[in-house]
């Protein structure tokens, strides 16, 4: 098993490497996540209280904080095991 996975969830490692600033701007979101993320349901996840944790307003602009990009996308991941879904 590759050392990228822990339990059969991705570290994501990729995109902190990727990242090296520790921010990643919601505008962005879609394409440093590679499509895992987007930037209007962020925004309205935000505006509900179920975004991703630590953002911050720049501007207009609104940034995540890579680790905790990282952290939601590993707490909205499940492995999947011939089409089946492991608990």
């Amino acid at each position: 098993m590759p050392d990228e996975l822990k339990k059969g969830i991705p570290s994501f490692a990729k995109i902190r490497k990727n990242n090296p600033s520790g921010y990643i701007l919601r505008k962005d979101i879609s394409e440093k996540t590679g499509g895992l993320l987007n930037a209007g349901t962020m925004a309205n996840f935000d505006s509900k209280g179920i975004g991703i944790k630590g953002r911050v307003k720049i501007g207009r602009n609104t940034a995540y904080p890579v680790n905790e990009v990282i952290k939601y996308l590993q707490s909205k991941t499940c492995p999947v095991c011939n089409g089946v879904i492991k608990d």
